[in-house]
């Protein structure tokens, strides 16, 4: 770990963000240059891996990032990871159907090895597609964003209080985690692809949100555990429910009758199985919001945490026609930081321009 990566817990939020992106896209460099060795198969996963694990960081902590990470910088590294996906599918799928293919009949096996090595070419070209498409789009992309996270940004009167990257961290472990139970219920009472995909998604969130701070907060490591393993089941569910869904199709009746046949009576029950692998770990495995967050601000409980508020808001189409005539008051406020209390200054005034100031002290 590099000196300016130190203490991450214990900087402020923005300066601790900005330090944490570049890391991740100095990773992300490193595993596309990889990209460049047509031998190394293990390449476009590293890539993919480096890339998603700086969006959901940034994605995270999008209230202390550099803004000027939004917009164009984001669209095009979005692109290029959606020009790996076919890859990432085209791969998992032929890993799968090696599997279920060495449990096929000896009389089968010649029919189905052919409609294997079929699919496994497709991968191959899939992923040299992905390789190259990746290595021409990448030093540009790389370029905005080391661009973007050079400057530090500017706080703005409406941008959160400031706040140390610990509370942050807790705070949005917290989200992910109570994101997580929810969409790993919905996934339990369904086989539904969507849901699975959603819940694996989430986990996979939540596991490199807990992973930036484990070297720092060793607490939140079982938790990280948890959600890689929640992650693997629903990868594993979601890549047996895809392929046995392009099975059922009548383009693969028509490529090869027998042996598509007798894969799809293999992977039936294999999806079941892997159905009740993840019911299994949904049940004991799903991380507690409340621990995450106590882990990583360092107490043993997180009943009493001051510095994550939960706060709901609404958006409203209109103005509710029962204001109409209604007085009114334009509010403005601004925070004082501090290391044991934070103050925050409000200002209320009337229309006609007569004003009220109020001072408020938080502490816990």
């Amino acid at each position: 770990m590099s000196e300016d990566h130190e203490l991450l817990l214990a900087k402020p939020a923005r300066d601790a963000v900005r330090t944490l992106l570049r890391h991740r896209l100095k990773a992300a460099s490193r595993a596309a240059a990889r990209l460049g060795d047509p031998a190394d198969l293990a390449a476009l996963h590293g890539f993919r891996t480096a890339v998603r694990r700086f969006r959901t960081l940034e994605r995270a902590f999008r209230p202390w990032a550099p803004g000027r990470l939004k917009g164009g910088p984001l669209r095009r590294l979005k692109a290029v990871v959606a020009a790996t996906n076919p890859a990432r599918d085209a791969q998992a799928q032929a890993a799968i159907l090696d599997d279920v293919a060495r449990s096929a009949a000896p009389s089968e096996r010649r029919a189905i090895d052919d409609f294997v090595g079929v699919r496994r070419e497709l991968a191959r070209r899939t992923v040299e597609d992905a390789r190259l498409a990746v290595t021409a789009a990448w030093p540009d992309v790389e370029a905005r964003l080391r661009r973007a996270l050079r400057k530090r940004r500017s706080p703005r009167p409406w941008d959160a209080p400031p706040s140390t990257f610990a509370a942050a961290a807790a705070s949005a472990a917290r989200t992910a985690a109570t994101r997580l139970r929810l969409l790993l219920a919905e996934a339990a009472r369904s086989d539904d692809a969507g849901s699975v995909h959603a819940a694996r998604i989430a986990a996979k969130r939540l596991r490199y949100i807990l992973e930036a701070c484990v070297a720092e907060a060793p607490g939140v490591a079982e938790a990280a555990d948890r959600a890689r393993s929640l992650q693997d089941a629903l990868g594993l569910l979601r890549d047996r429910q895809l392929l046995l869904a392009g099975f059922d199709g009548a383009q693969s009746r028509e490529e090869n009758g027998a042996a598509a046949a007798s894969l799809r009576a293999t992977l039936r029950p294999a999806v079941g199985d892997a159905f009740d692998a993840f019911k299994a770990l949904a049940d004991v495995r799903s991380p507690s919001p409340s621990a995450v967050a106590a882990a990583l601000l360092g107490r043993r409980d997180a009943s009493d945490d001051a510095s994550v508020e939960c706060e709901r808001k609404f958006l409203l189409s209109r103005v509710p026609p029962e204001t109409n005539g209604a007085p009114w008051y334009r509010v403005d406020q601004g925070w004082l930081p501090g290391l044991r209390l934070k103050e925050r200054i409000r200002r209320t005034r009337t229309p006609d321009g007569r004003a009220r100031y109020w001072r408020t002290v938080k502490s816990g």
